[in-house]
């Protein structure tokens, strides 16, 4: 824009724009085109700051993990640091908003999950911010199916044996979650309504409590990620009863799924990706796709989502998309169907 002012201000003075030592016209009219163009300013550098990496939960938490793995590595490719800001709360709505409320110009990131952009749009009357509009799709980074889990008193060994004992006592069996939308709540909700129980719904602010709650014998069942239950499955603290993926898992292949127990719709866990604000310029977003997908086949990041029994992603903005828009439909209807719902 400076050139052009300049250019101007020959003009007006009636200067000549060519000979005498100035530039060319034609070099002059082409350097002018250049800089008013919208390709000029989508090949500009980017990113040309810090990125900031907004993580709507705690920090040290395994999703905090996650996001700093990835985060750090990428900021090697793209040679500019990846700022994580940790916002938890409102089932992640808090740190959604910061990036709805963004520039487009790719520099704020969300760390979102299905609980952001599924589970919320399926739940509350009024969120403040709409996945699909706000939001532009970079990468599916990864995902996890979560367990069924006991307490060691409980009486049934099974997915049937479980079903068996809550026809039998109806309100009685209790479960744990995250909290009132998590994705273990919706678990207890599914189940129910795919094998026509009603159990207990106990919704507990974090994993911490509801596995002292069910180690101390008050809380019958939980759907917790792997990390936060291994250790204490193996130290006979609480016993596996299934897993809730789609098909068994090679880390433990004798244990069967709640799909095999009659229910193939089943499944139960969440998945992490990476969006930013919607209007972003597309040569934005394909940069930051591939050096994220970059990030997921270094081996630093792989050992990192493996060891905590996540799958590895990876893929193009628009397969994030379409899942996107795949799950959003599937859980509002398990929520109607549950009575999952807030102001």
């Amino acid at each position: 824009m400076k050139f052009m002012h300049q250019l101007e201000d020959i003009r007006s003075k009636g200067e000549p724009i060519s000979g005498n030592g100035r530039l060319p016209l034609l070099l002059l009219a082409t350097l002018a085109l250049l800089c008013t163009s919208p390709g000029h300013v989508l090949a500009q550098q980017f990113p040309d700051r810090p990125l900031r990496l907004v993580i709507p939960y705690p920090p040290s938490g395994a999703t905090d993990i996650i996001g700093r793995v990835v985060g750090n590595k990428v900021s090697e490719y793209l040679g500019q640091p990846v700022l994580v800001d940790n916002r938890p709360g409102a089932n992640t709505t808090i740190g959604a908003m910061i990036v709805a409320k963004a520039n487009p110009d790719g520099h704020s990131l969300l760390f979102a999950s299905l609980s952001t952009m599924a589970l919320n749009p399926a739940t509350y009357k009024k969120l403040p911010y709409d996945p699909i509009k706000d939001f532009a799709p970079v990468v599916k980074l990864s995902g996890y199916a979560n367990y069924l889990v006991a307490r060691n008193g409980f009486a049934p060994r099974s997915v049937p044996e479980l079903v068996a004992y809550a026809k039998a006592n109806p309100g009685k069996v209790t479960y744990g979650s995250t909290g009132n939308g998590s994705p273990a709540h919706f678990g207890g909700v599914m189940l129910e309504q795919l094998a026509g129980i009603k159990m207990v719904h106990v919704p507990y602010q974090g994993n911490a409590q509801s596995h002292n709650d069910m180690m101390g014998e008050r809380l019958d069942i939980n759907l917790p990620g792997l990390p936060s239950i291994e250790a204490l499955v193996r130290a006979g603290k609480m016993r596996m009863l299934a897993y809730a993926g789609s098909k068994r898992e090679p880390k433990y292949p004798d244990l069967p799924t709640v799909a095999e127990a009659g229910y193939p719709d089943y499944w139960v866990g969440t998945w992490y990706a990476i969006v930013t604000k919607s209007g972003t310029p597309r040569a934005h977003i394909l940069k930051l796709n591939r050096e994220f997908n970059r990030a997921l086949q270094s081996p630093e990041v792989v050992k990192t989502l493996v060891s905590g029994g996540a799958e590895v992603g990876g893929g193009t903005p628009e397969e994030l998309a379409a899942l996107i828009r795949k799950e959003i439909p599937r859980w509002a209807k398990i929520a109607k169907a549950g009575g999952i719902s807030f102001d």
